[in-house]
């Protein structure tokens, strides 16, 4: 009897504990923040190339390596690419939009294509979008829930060794 009870606490702590993490899912969330450790490590890698790039060669290896003897421009035309890359980067994070919606639909708008999916929490800190279910086709997705409180929320997502995390803060 004893292990009969202390498994139906257990059982309903836990569905608690998954309804209040639902309830405060359930709104309009907007993006803020976004980490790629791999990202930034290629960057690293890409400054210290730049940094170090034509020191020891001569123009005529230069043109065999780079294409160019003009390593000034090679660096130049690099970092407007990059402050590009970085641009579109920071846009598509300020245009990514979720809605957790009480009936389990998520609604998510990523730089204008919108879609949904239903969402529901499962195995602790796992938040998985099913389009499947919503709409018979499509992918399943699984998000680690980093973090939660009532007005922010990190989510991440892995595949292989890419990994990336995003903060969103929840609109008042």
């Amino acid at each position: 009897m004893k292990k009969l009870t202390v498994l139906l606490l257990a059982a309903a702590t836990l569905a608690a504990c998954t309804e209040k993490r639902e309830q405060l899912l359930t709104g309009n969330w907007h993006a803020v923040n976004q980490k790629i450790p791999t990202l930034d490590s290629m960057l690293k890698i890409r400054d210290q190339f730049l940094d170090t790039v034509g020191q020891n060669t001569t123009p005529e290896q230069e043109l065999e390596l780079y294409g160019s003897s003009n390593i000034d421009s090679l660096i130049r035309e690099e970092n407007v690419a990059m402050d590009l890359l970085m641009k579109q980067q920071k846009e598509y994070l300020e245009a990514t939009r979720l809605e957790f919606r009480n009936d389990g639909v998520v609604v998510f708008n990523l730089m204008g294509r919108v879609d949904s999916a239903s969402w529901s929490l499962v195995e602790g800190n796992e938040l998985l979008f099913d389009e499947i279910k919503l709409k018979g086709a499509g992918d399943k997705t699984t998000l680690q829930v980093e973090a939660l409180t009532a007005d922010s929320m990190a989510l991440s997502f892995s595949l292989d060794d890419f990994t990336s995390t995003i903060s969103f803060r929840k609109d008042k």
